[in-house]
């Protein structure tokens, strides 16, 4: 009985803490919550807007799965009209679309950085 008890207590503490979880460090229990609530309807915006935009149906899944907004959808479409194929806007943005899209504004800015962005893609064989 003490084991279902235990069992239920753990299901239900899941269930309301699905964006926190616990890391052992040092023997030290540290509890890591998320900062800003959990919005479901944020990758929903996302997606939307990139399959409204350039993007396949499964492109934009890829790309929106767990955002909080539209801001993957954002950068992507604007790396795809830029230097970056498809494949590069959705791995780029899905990890750091803030950091991406600023990136993308210093390139727009500078010829330069353009041309050094082509270099370092056909240096790796990207295209």
């Amino acid at each position: 009985m003490k084991l279902f008890s235990i069992m239920i207590a753990l299901t239900f503490s899941q269930i309301t803490m699905a964006d926190s979880f616990t890391i052992i460090r040092d023997n030290t229990e540290y509890r890591c919550e998320s900062t800003t609530p959990s919005n479901p309807i944020g990758s929903i915006d996302c997606a939307d807007k990139a399959y409204s935009g350039p993007f396949t149906r499964d492109e934009a899944t890829s790309l929106c799965r767990g955002a909080r907004n539209v801001a993957p959808a954002d950068c992507a479409i604007k790396a795809y009209a830029g230097p970056y194929s498809k494949a590069e806007s959705i791995e780029m943005c899905k990890a750091q679309p803030m950091l991406v899209l600023r990136s993308l504004s210093l390139i727009e800015q500078s010829s330069d950085l353009k041309e050094k962005v082509a270099r370092i893609k056909k240096a790796i064989n990207l295209k």
